[in-house]
Order: structure tokens, then sequence, then C-alpha cells
């Protein structure tokens, strides 16, 4: 009897352990959440009345839009249409690092299903991320840091090639 007294408070202890470590890490998660979308509001504020915007003519006529804090990108927007969808992505820059992310598709005239994603970066890790509808991340092989670190980088590489070609 003593014995399953100790064992039933042995893993009282350990369940309340894990509840609170599991509760902090959520409330860190949370607070690094907030940090992350009180700095993308104040950036997009300055987007909407500093950006400046530009066409990149390929296949796909994408346009670029980007705010920048002295000489580092903050806000990085660029839409475009393929196939049947609008397509925009919008990347948020904290210090030259990635730490906010969004996605959107939605086809053309509204026929059909509209996909979204959310995603929150700390360190150069995915935080976190939400999706919405169907679409990529149905899919067992979506890796979604990996995809969004990679279109950042090749959507900052596309803006400094249009940024050196205009200085010339």
């Amino acid at each position: 009897m003593k014995r399953m007294r100790f064992t039933k408070g042995i893993a009282a202890a350990v369940f309340s352990c894990t509840v609170f470590l599991t509760s902090g890490l959520g409330q860190d998660l949370d607070t690094s959440k907030r940090a992350i979308e009180d700095f993308v509001r104040q950036a997009d504020l300055k987007f909407e009345s500093s950006k400046a915007d530009f066409v990149l003519k390929s296949k796909l006529s994408e346009k670029f839009s980007c705010s920048m804090k002295g000489n580092t990108v903050e806000v990085l927007s660029v839409r475009y249409r393929k196939a049947d969808a609008d397509h925009e992505e919008e990347y948020f820059f904290q210090a030259g690092k990635l730490v906010y992310a969004i996605e959107r598709q939605a086809p053309v005239g509204g026929s059909g299903p509209a996909w979204s994603g959310v995603y929150y970066f700390k360190n150069g890790k995915l935080l976190d991320h939400t999706t919405n509808g169907h679409g990529k991340s149905e899919l067992d092989s979506w890796d979604p840091e990996d995809e969004v670190f990679r279109m950042s980088r090749k959507r900052m590489k596309q803006l400094r090639d249009h940024l050196k070609k205009r200085n010339l």
C-alpha cells in the first residue's frame, strides 16, 4: 500500500513538472510571437508610407515592393500571377534576419479555395507556422523552414540584382 502511494506520488510529481515545463515553453513561444508581431506591425506601417516598387520582367511579371531601414531591407513583398492563381509573398527582416513571412495563393476570380501560410522565425530557425486551405502544406515532403528561407534568399538576390542594375 505504501509502495502504491509512493508510486502515485512520483507519477503526480512527474506530471506536475511536465505540465509546468510545457506551459513555460508555451509562454516563451507566445512571448516570442508577440514580439515578432509587434515588430511586423511597426514595419508594415513604415512599409506603406515608404515602399519602393518595381516590376521584374520575367515570365511572371513579378511586382516587388520593399522598404529599407538604412541599407538593410526591412520588408520585401512580391506579387505575381502564375497559371490561374494570384500569389503574394511578404518577408519581414529585423537587423537583416528573417523573422516573419506570409504567403497567399488565391484562384483568379475567386473560383476556388485560397491557401495561406504564416511563418515565425527566431535565431535562424522556424519558431512556428500555420497554414489555411488546401495546398502544398498537405504534402508529406513539404519543409516550410527550408522553402521559406530558400524563397526569401532568392527574392533578396533578385532585389539586390535590381538595385545594382539601377545604380549603374
